[in-house]
C-alpha cells in the first residue's frame, strides 16, 4: 500500500535566482558531459552543483564532489537562495509537452513523501540497477541528506481519482513555472489544506506503486535508511529518513509516454560489417535498406518499417555508411530461449532479446556487455550521427516497451535489463527538494 505524507519542500527563491530556467536541470542520469559543463557555466546556483558536481584534484578527489555538494546546499540555504517551506505540503506537478508527431500532451502528478517499503512489497520495480550508480547516489545522499528530484512512480486506484483535487488546486496561478531545453513546461502548485492532504493520501492508500524512473535512487533511499537505523539515528516508522521523494502518476488516467531507449555500442570487439550480419542471420531475418545519414527520421525507410514490425521483435542496426539493416526475429526462435524474463504467453520483451541475442550474445560471446561499452539515447538522429562520426561503432534501434509489459514485469517480480524504458518527460531536478532530517516525523494533519 502507498503511504503518502506532506513534507516541507525546499525550493529556489526567485528573488535571488530570477528565472528557474537558469537553475533547474534534468535528472542526473540523462545529463551528458557537454550538458553538465553547460549547466555549470549557466548559473552559479544551478542544481547541477548538487546532483552532478565536479571533483577537485588532490588526495580527496574521488569524494570531493559530494563534499562540495553539501557545502553548496548549506550555503544556499544560509543565503536564502533556497528556502524550505514552513508548512508541510504535497505538490501538484504538471508537465505540458509535445511529441515528434506534433501531438501535445499534458500529465499531472502528485509529489509527496512515500513511506519506504521493501522493493516488491507495495513498491514494485521493473529494472535491474548498476552497482556503480547505486554507490554514487548513496555517497551523495550520505553527504547532503537530501533528495533533489522526485522518482517517477505509477499507480492505479480503481475506486477513486485525484482529478477533482487537481482541477480545484490548479485554477490559481502556478507557484513555479519553468520551460526546459526540450520545450517542456513544468508547473508546480502546493497543497496545504488538511482535508485535501488526507484525500490525496486516501486515494492512493490501497494502491501498489510501480517505479517508472528512479530505481537506483529508491534502492539507495532504502540502503541509507538501513545505515541510519544501524547507527540508532531514526530511519524507521514515520521518521523523515524512512521516505522517498516521489511524483505519482495515474497509469490509467494520464497520457503517459514511453520512448524507446536505443543502444549505442562503443566497441564491437572487431565483429563488424558483413561478418556481424552473417552471425545475426542465425536467429534473425535480415533485410538491407538504404540509409541517408544526412537525412531525417521521416526520410529513412528503417524507422517506419521498424515501427510496423513492432509485434515481431524487430530491431534496426546501423554501422555507418549509406546502408542499414532491419532485423526481425525468426519465427519460433524465441521458443528455444529459456529464462525467467518471459511475460504472459511466453513472450519476451524486445529489450531482453536485444541483449540476450545481439549485445550480450552475438557481440559479447554470451556474457553481459560492460556498462562502459554501452550508451543509451532516445533521439534516433543523435544515435546514427554518433556512429557516423566515429564515437560509437554500432547503433541498435528498438521499439518502445509498452506500458502493459512494465506492469506485467513488476507484478510478476521480474526485472528488465537496465534502461528498458524511457518515460518522457523527465521530472526536473531542483523544482522541489526533500531534506532528510532524522528525528523529524512526517504525519498527515
Amino acid at each position: 500500500m502507498a503511504r503518502l505524507f506532506p513534507f516541507c519542500g525546499i525550493r529556489y527563491n526567485l528573488d535571488k535566482v530570477g528565472k528557474l530556467e537558469r537553475v533547474t536541470a534534468p535528472p542526473y542520469d540523462v545529463i551528458s558531459a557537454g550538458d553538465r559543463d553547460r549547466l555549470h557555466q549557466q548559473d552559479p546556483h544551478n542544481v547541477i552543483r548538487l546532483i552532478l558536481g565536479k571533483a577537485t584534484s588532490g588526495a580527496d578527489e574521488g569524494r570531493s564532489r559530494y563534499r562540495k555538494a553539501r557545502e553548496c546546499l548549506d550555503r544556499w540555504l544560509d543565503d536564502r537562495v533556497l528556502i524550505q517551506d514552513e508548512v508541510p505540503s504535497m505538490y501538484i506537478y504538471q508537465q505540458d509537452y509535445g511529441l515528434s508527431t506534433g501531438e501535445w500532451r499534458r500529465q499531472r502528478g502528485l509529489i509527496a513523501a512515500l513511506r519506504l517499503e521493501r522493493p516488491g512489497e507495495g513498491v514494485l520495480p521493473h529494472e535491474h540497477t548498476l552497482a556503480k550508480a547505486r554507490e554514487d547516489r548513496l555517497e551523495l545522499i550520505r553527504s547532503t541528506m537530501c533528495q533533489f528530484s522526485p522518482l517517477l512512480t505509477l499507480y492505479h486506484s480503481p475506486r477513486k481519482s485525484l482529478g477533482e483535487l487537481f482541477a480545484e488546486h490548479t485554477r490559481r496561478d502556478a507557484e513555479s513555472t519553468v520551460s526546459d531545453a526540450e520545450g517542456v513546461t513544468h508547473r508546480l502548485w502546493s497543497i496545504r489544506d488538511a482535508a485535501a492532504l488526507r484525500t490525496a493520501a486516501d486515494v492512493l492508500a490501497d494502491c501498489d506503486v510501480f517505479i517508472a524512473d528512479g530505481h537506483h535512487r529508491y534502492e539507495v533511499a532504502c540502503s541509507f535508511r538501513g545505515e541510519l537505523l544501524g547507527k540508532g539515528q531514526g530511519g524507521g516508522g514515520d521518521d523523515s529518513s524512512n521516505h522517498a521523494l516521489v511524483c505519482l502518476l495515474d497509469m490509467e488516467e494520464e497520457p503517459l509516454t514511453i520512448l524507446p531507449a536505443h543502444r549505442l555500442v562503443r566497441s564491437t570487439g572487431g565483429l563488424r560489417g558483413d561478418c556481424l550480419i552473417e552471425r545475426l542471420e542465425r536467429c534473425f531475418c535480415v533485410e538491407e535498406l538504404p540509409f541517408d545519414p544526412e537525412g531525417d527520421v521521416a526520410g529513412n525507410q528503417l524507422f517506419p518499417r521498424l515501427k510496423a514490425a513492432a509485434s515481431r521483435h524487430a530491431f534496426g542496426l546501423y554501422q555507418g555508411g549509406r546502408r542499414c539493416h532491419l532485423l526481425t526475429l525468426r519465427e519460433g526462435f524465441s521458443e528455444s530461449l529459456d529464462g525467467e524474463e518471459k511475460l504472459a504467453g511466453d513472450r519476451y520483451l524486445d529489450v531482453t532479446i536485444a541483449h540476450r541475442l545481439i549485445l550480450d550474445g552475438t557481440l559479447n560471446g554470451g556474457s553481459p556487455m560492460q556498462p562502459e561499452n554501452l550508451s543509451y539515447v532516445t533521439d534516433e538522429a543523435n544515435a546514427w550521427s554518433s556512429v557516423e562520426e566515429g564515437e560509437f561503432e554500432l547503433a541498435l534501434f528498438l521499439n518502445a516497451t509498452p506500458m502493459d509489459a512494465v506492469r506485467q514485469v513488476a507484478l510478476a517480480g521480474k526485472k528488465m535489463p537496465g534502461k528498458a524504458t524511457y518515460f518522457y518527460p523527465k521530472a526536473l531536478s531542483g523544482l522541489v527538494m526533500y531534506r532528510i532530517e532524522p528525528g523529524v516525523s512526517l504525519r498527515l494533519p
